[in-house]
Protein backbone atom coordinates (compact mmCIF):
# COMPACT_ATOMS: atom_id res chain seq x y z
CA UNK A 1 0.00 0.00 0.00
CA UNK A 2 2.75 2.51 1.10
CA UNK A 3 4.48 1.63 -1.92
CA UNK A 4 1.66 2.25 -4.15
CA UNK A 5 1.29 5.40 -2.38
CA UNK A 6 5.06 6.76 -3.32
CA UNK A 7 4.32 5.35 -6.96
CA UNK A 8 1.31 7.71 -7.00
CA UNK A 9 2.98 10.58 -5.60
CA UNK A 10 6.12 10.06 -7.73
CA UNK A 11 4.41 9.93 -11.10
CA UNK A 12 2.15 13.48 -10.03
CA UNK A 13 5.70 15.32 -9.43
CA UNK A 14 7.21 14.06 -12.34
CA UNK A 15 3.68 15.36 -14.16
CA UNK A 16 3.89 18.49 -12.28
CA UNK A 17 7.88 19.10 -13.57
CA UNK A 18 7.48 18.32 -17.10
CA UNK A 19 4.13 20.72 -17.30
CA UNK A 20 5.93 22.87 -15.59
CA UNK A 21 8.77 22.54 -18.08
CA UNK A 22 6.98 22.97 -20.90
CA UNK A 23 6.30 26.57 -20.67
CA UNK A 24 8.28 29.65 -20.27
CA UNK A 25 8.39 33.42 -20.72
CA UNK A 26 9.82 35.59 -22.89
CA UNK A 27 9.49 39.67 -23.54
CA UNK A 28 9.46 41.01 -27.03
CA UNK A 29 9.22 44.83 -27.89
CA UNK A 30 7.97 45.27 -24.68
CA UNK A 31 5.48 42.90 -24.70
CA UNK A 32 5.29 39.61 -22.36
CA UNK A 33 4.41 36.17 -23.76
CA UNK A 34 3.97 32.52 -22.62
CA UNK A 35 5.35 30.28 -25.01
CA UNK A 36 5.20 26.10 -25.35
CA UNK A 37 7.83 25.36 -27.38
CA UNK A 38 7.13 21.56 -27.73
CA UNK A 39 3.06 22.58 -29.01
CA UNK A 40 4.85 25.75 -31.22
CA UNK A 41 2.21 28.06 -29.48
CA UNK A 42 2.33 31.44 -27.57
CA UNK A 43 0.11 33.82 -25.17
CA UNK A 44 0.33 37.39 -24.85
CA UNK A 45 0.40 37.74 -21.47
CA UNK A 46 0.72 41.61 -20.77
CA UNK A 47 2.41 44.68 -22.18
CA UNK A 48 2.99 46.53 -19.26
CA UNK A 49 6.25 47.81 -21.02
CA UNK A 50 5.13 47.90 -24.09
CA UNK A 51 5.88 52.15 -24.63
CA UNK A 52 5.34 52.10 -28.41
CA UNK A 53 1.94 53.99 -29.90
CA UNK A 54 1.16 51.30 -32.68
CA UNK A 55 1.04 48.22 -31.28
CA UNK A 56 1.79 45.62 -34.21
CA UNK A 57 0.84 42.20 -32.13
CA UNK A 58 2.66 39.60 -34.13
CA UNK A 59 1.76 36.31 -35.83
CA UNK A 60 4.13 34.47 -33.86
CA UNK A 61 7.03 34.50 -31.64
CA UNK A 62 10.88 32.82 -31.99
CA UNK A 63 11.94 31.27 -28.79
CA UNK A 64 15.59 28.95 -28.68
CA UNK A 65 15.02 28.67 -32.77
CA UNK A 66 11.49 27.41 -32.60
CA UNK A 67 8.58 29.81 -34.37
CA UNK A 68 5.70 29.97 -31.85
CA UNK A 69 2.01 31.03 -33.11
CA UNK A 70 0.71 33.45 -30.93
CA UNK A 71 -2.84 32.28 -30.61
CA UNK A 72 -4.36 33.82 -27.98
CA UNK A 73 -4.57 36.91 -25.26
CA UNK A 74 -4.34 37.22 -21.80
CA UNK A 75 -7.05 39.31 -19.77
CA UNK A 76 -6.17 42.61 -18.90
CA UNK A 77 -3.03 42.06 -21.06
CA UNK A 78 -3.37 45.84 -22.08
CA UNK A 79 -4.96 47.70 -19.51
CA UNK A 80 -2.28 49.79 -18.40
CA UNK A 81 -0.90 50.93 -21.35
CA UNK A 82 -0.93 54.58 -22.20
CA UNK A 83 -1.32 56.52 -25.42
CA UNK A 84 -1.81 53.65 -27.69
CA UNK A 85 -2.89 55.34 -30.77
CA UNK A 86 -3.64 52.09 -33.24
CA UNK A 87 -3.88 48.05 -32.72
CA UNK A 88 -2.53 45.80 -35.34
CA UNK A 89 -4.54 42.18 -35.14
CA UNK A 90 -2.88 39.25 -36.81
CA UNK A 91 -4.77 36.40 -38.31
CA UNK A 92 -3.66 33.59 -35.92
CA UNK A 93 -5.38 34.95 -32.43
CA UNK A 94 -8.41 32.83 -32.20
CA UNK A 95 -8.80 33.75 -28.12
CA UNK A 96 -8.98 36.72 -25.76
CA UNK A 97 -9.99 36.89 -22.19
CA UNK A 98 -11.61 39.33 -19.87
CA UNK A 99 -10.74 42.98 -20.34
CA UNK A 100 -7.88 42.71 -22.59
CA UNK A 101 -8.35 45.97 -23.82
CA UNK A 102 -10.04 47.86 -21.31
CA UNK A 103 -7.96 50.91 -21.48
CA UNK A 104 -7.35 53.03 -18.60
CA UNK A 105 -5.92 56.19 -20.06
CA UNK A 106 -7.55 56.70 -23.03
CA UNK A 107 -8.80 55.43 -26.69
CA UNK A 108 -7.42 54.24 -29.28
CA UNK A 109 -7.79 55.68 -32.89
CA UNK A 110 -7.76 52.70 -34.64
CA UNK A 111 -7.99 48.94 -34.86
CA UNK A 112 -6.35 46.72 -38.22
CA UNK A 113 -7.22 43.91 -39.74
CA UNK A 114 -6.17 42.24 -42.55
CA UNK A 115 -8.62 38.96 -42.58
CA UNK A 116 -12.67 39.22 -41.90
CA UNK A 117 -12.46 35.32 -41.80
CA UNK A 118 -10.25 35.17 -39.07
CA UNK A 119 -11.62 38.13 -36.94
CA UNK A 120 -15.38 36.25 -37.27
CA UNK A 121 -13.36 33.41 -35.32
CA UNK A 122 -12.26 35.08 -32.65
CA UNK A 123 -13.76 34.01 -29.36
CA UNK A 124 -13.98 37.58 -27.20
CA UNK A 125 -14.65 36.38 -23.79
CA UNK A 126 -16.48 39.85 -22.82
CA UNK A 127 -16.85 43.37 -24.41
CA UNK A 128 -14.07 44.80 -23.70
CA UNK A 129 -11.18 41.67 -24.65
CA UNK A 130 -12.03 43.28 -28.04
CA UNK A 131 -9.79 46.25 -28.83
CA UNK A 132 -12.87 47.94 -30.90
CA UNK A 133 -14.36 48.56 -27.16
CA UNK A 134 -12.24 51.85 -27.07
CA UNK A 135 -11.03 52.33 -30.33
CA UNK A 136 -12.94 54.62 -32.94
CA UNK A 137 -11.92 53.17 -35.98
CA UNK A 138 -11.92 49.65 -37.66
CA UNK A 139 -10.03 48.79 -40.77
CA UNK A 140 -10.10 46.04 -42.94
CA UNK A 141 -6.66 46.16 -45.66
CA UNK A 142 -6.88 49.86 -44.49
CA UNK A 143 -10.31 50.49 -45.65
CA UNK A 144 -12.87 51.45 -43.18
CA UNK A 145 -15.50 48.53 -42.21
CA UNK A 146 -19.01 50.17 -43.74
CA UNK A 147 -20.31 46.53 -44.41
CA UNK A 148 -19.45 42.62 -43.39
CA UNK A 149 -21.28 39.91 -45.16
CA UNK A 150 -20.52 37.10 -43.30
CA UNK A 151 -19.53 33.79 -45.37
CA UNK A 152 -21.80 30.69 -45.77
CA UNK A 153 -21.08 27.89 -43.69
CA UNK A 154 -20.47 30.23 -40.52
CA UNK A 155 -23.00 29.04 -38.02
CA UNK A 156 -22.65 31.81 -35.27
CA UNK A 157 -22.07 35.27 -34.88
CA UNK A 158 -19.83 35.44 -31.95
CA UNK A 159 -20.36 37.41 -29.17
CA UNK A 160 -19.08 41.17 -28.95
CA UNK A 161 -17.10 40.56 -32.83
CA UNK A 162 -18.47 43.99 -33.60
CA UNK A 163 -19.23 45.95 -30.49
CA UNK A 164 -18.84 49.47 -30.75
CA UNK A 165 -18.05 49.22 -34.58
CA UNK A 166 -18.99 52.71 -35.63
CA UNK A 167 -18.90 52.96 -39.25
CA UNK A 168 -20.32 50.01 -39.79
CA UNK A 169 -23.80 50.18 -41.95
CA UNK A 170 -24.78 47.06 -43.43
CA UNK A 171 -24.37 43.26 -42.36
CA UNK A 172 -25.27 40.17 -44.34
CA UNK A 173 -25.64 37.68 -42.66
CA UNK A 174 -26.35 34.05 -44.33
CA UNK A 175 -28.55 31.39 -44.02
CA UNK A 176 -26.36 28.94 -41.77
CA UNK A 177 -26.29 30.91 -38.78
CA UNK A 178 -28.68 30.01 -36.27
CA UNK A 179 -27.06 32.40 -33.07
CA UNK A 180 -26.42 36.03 -32.93
CA UNK A 181 -23.99 36.22 -29.67
CA UNK A 182 -23.98 38.85 -26.78
CA UNK A 183 -23.01 42.25 -27.82
CA UNK A 184 -22.26 41.18 -31.08
CA UNK A 185 -23.34 44.29 -32.58
CA UNK A 186 -23.92 46.26 -29.30
CA UNK A 187 -23.06 50.26 -30.05
CA UNK A 188 -22.68 50.19 -33.92
CA UNK A 189 -24.53 53.16 -34.22
CA UNK A 190 -25.05 53.33 -37.96
CA UNK A 191 -25.52 50.14 -38.55
CA UNK A 192 -29.33 50.25 -40.48
CA UNK A 193 -29.46 47.13 -42.72
CA UNK A 194 -29.73 44.02 -40.88
CA UNK A 195 -31.50 41.43 -41.92
CA UNK A 196 -31.98 38.78 -39.95
CA UNK A 197 -32.48 34.81 -41.81
CA UNK A 198 -35.22 32.67 -41.26
CA UNK A 199 -32.02 29.79 -39.58
CA UNK A 200 -31.47 32.35 -36.81
CA UNK A 201 -33.12 30.43 -33.35
CA UNK A 202 -31.35 32.80 -30.76
CA UNK A 203 -30.59 36.72 -30.19
CA UNK A 204 -28.69 36.50 -27.32
CA UNK A 205 -28.81 39.67 -24.93
CA UNK A 206 -27.44 43.16 -26.02
CA UNK A 207 -26.99 41.79 -29.72
CA UNK A 208 -28.00 44.74 -31.21
CA UNK A 209 -27.85 46.97 -28.42
CA UNK A 210 -27.99 50.83 -29.18
CA UNK A 211 -27.70 50.23 -33.03
CA UNK A 212 -28.85 53.97 -33.21
CA UNK A 213 -29.48 53.78 -37.12
CA UNK A 214 -31.53 50.45 -37.65
CA UNK A 215 -35.28 51.42 -38.53
CA UNK A 216 -36.72 47.62 -38.24
CA UNK A 217 -36.55 44.16 -37.71
CA UNK A 218 -38.27 40.95 -37.83
CA UNK A 219 -37.28 38.30 -35.41
CA UNK A 220 -36.80 35.27 -37.41
CA UNK A 221 -39.80 32.04 -37.00
CA UNK A 222 -37.35 30.04 -35.22
CA UNK A 223 -36.91 32.36 -32.45
CA UNK A 224 -38.47 31.25 -29.09
CA UNK A 225 -37.00 33.51 -26.57
CA UNK A 226 -35.90 37.61 -26.84
CA UNK A 227 -33.09 37.99 -24.55
CA UNK A 228 -32.85 41.09 -22.48
CA UNK A 229 -31.93 44.36 -23.66
CA UNK A 230 -31.15 42.95 -27.44
CA UNK A 231 -32.33 45.96 -28.86
CA UNK A 232 -32.17 48.36 -26.40
CA UNK A 233 -31.45 51.93 -26.98
CA UNK A 234 -32.42 51.25 -30.94
CA UNK A 235 -33.43 55.18 -31.05
CA UNK A 236 -34.47 55.07 -34.66
CA UNK A 237 -36.36 51.33 -34.74
CA UNK A 238 -40.36 52.12 -36.02
CA UNK A 239 -41.28 48.55 -36.94
CA UNK A 240 -41.06 45.74 -35.13
CA UNK A 241 -42.18 42.38 -36.29
CA UNK A 242 -42.68 39.04 -33.66
CA UNK A 243 -43.54 35.42 -35.06
CA UNK A 244 -45.90 33.07 -33.16
CA UNK A 245 -42.32 31.36 -32.01
CA UNK A 246 -41.42 33.93 -29.17
CA UNK A 247 -42.76 32.84 -26.26
CA UNK A 248 -40.66 34.97 -23.94
CA UNK A 249 -39.42 38.75 -23.91
CA UNK A 250 -37.01 39.46 -21.29
CA UNK A 251 -36.60 43.03 -19.83
CA UNK A 252 -35.08 45.98 -21.81
CA UNK A 253 -35.64 43.80 -24.98
CA UNK A 254 -37.30 46.64 -26.94
CA UNK A 255 -36.20 49.52 -24.09
CA UNK A 256 -35.18 53.26 -25.31
CA UNK A 257 -36.56 52.51 -28.74
CA UNK A 258 -37.93 56.21 -29.04
CA UNK A 259 -39.32 56.10 -32.62
CA UNK A 260 -41.03 53.04 -32.41
CA UNK A 261 -44.10 53.44 -34.18
CA UNK A 262 -45.71 49.37 -35.29
CA UNK A 263 -45.11 46.00 -33.31
CA UNK A 264 -46.44 43.51 -34.96
CA UNK A 265 -47.00 39.92 -32.42
CA UNK A 266 -47.89 37.26 -34.25
CA UNK A 267 -48.15 35.18 -31.31
CA UNK A 268 -51.13 33.06 -30.53
CA UNK A 269 -50.74 32.84 -26.65
CA UNK A 270 -49.18 36.27 -25.20
CA UNK A 271 -45.65 35.83 -24.39
CA UNK A 272 -44.11 36.01 -20.93
CA UNK A 273 -43.15 39.70 -21.13
CA UNK A 274 -41.07 41.40 -18.93
CA UNK A 275 -42.81 45.07 -17.90
CA UNK A 276 -39.53 46.92 -18.57
CA UNK A 277 -39.35 45.36 -22.10
CA UNK A 278 -40.69 48.77 -24.12
CA UNK A 279 -39.86 50.73 -20.86
CA UNK A 280 -38.85 54.41 -22.70
CA UNK A 281 -40.01 53.68 -26.03
CA UNK A 282 -43.00 56.16 -25.84
CA UNK A 283 -45.49 53.21 -26.71
CA UNK A 284 -48.43 55.22 -25.68
CA UNK A 285 -47.89 57.05 -29.19
CA UNK A 286 -47.64 53.03 -30.79
CA UNK A 287 -49.71 50.91 -32.68
CA UNK A 288 -49.77 47.13 -31.58
CA UNK A 289 -51.23 44.66 -34.39
CA UNK A 290 -52.30 41.48 -33.01
CA UNK A 291 -54.64 38.36 -33.99
CA UNK A 292 -58.13 39.62 -34.03
CA UNK A 293 -59.31 37.00 -31.45
CA UNK A 294 -56.43 38.27 -28.49
CA UNK A 295 -57.23 42.08 -28.40
CA UNK A 296 -59.02 42.23 -25.32
CA UNK A 297 -56.36 39.87 -23.68
CA UNK A 298 -53.21 42.23 -25.08
CA UNK A 299 -55.61 45.30 -23.77
CA UNK A 300 -55.85 43.45 -20.26
CA UNK A 301 -52.36 42.59 -19.76
CA UNK A 302 -49.17 44.99 -18.98
CA UNK A 303 -46.89 45.86 -21.08
CA UNK A 304 -49.09 45.69 -23.82
CA UNK A 305 -51.81 47.52 -22.43
CA UNK A 306 -49.70 50.39 -22.50
CA UNK A 307 -50.04 50.71 -26.35
CA UNK A 308 -52.03 53.75 -27.58
CA UNK A 309 -53.60 51.60 -30.32
CA UNK A 310 -54.57 48.02 -30.65
CA UNK A 311 -55.57 46.47 -33.55
CA UNK A 312 -56.10 43.03 -35.59
CA UNK A 313 -53.35 42.02 -37.81
CA UNK A 314 -54.37 42.58 -41.54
Amino acid sequence: MIQSFKYITCLLLCFLVSAISFADEIEVNGIKYEVIKKAKVAILLDAYNCKSSDVNIPSSVTYEGVECEVTKIQGSAFTTCEQIESFYFPNSIKEVWGDAFKLKYNNANSVHISDMNAWLNIDFRNESANPLYRADNFLLNENIVTEVSIPSGFTKVNQYVFINCKSLKKVNIPNTVTEIGSGAFYGCISLKEATLPKSVRRIKSDAFRSCEALESVTIPNLVTEIEWCSFWGCKSLKKVVIPRSVKVIESGAFAGCEELTDVYCYSTIIPNTDLSAFENSQVEYATLHVPANLIIQYKSKFPWKRFGKIVPIK
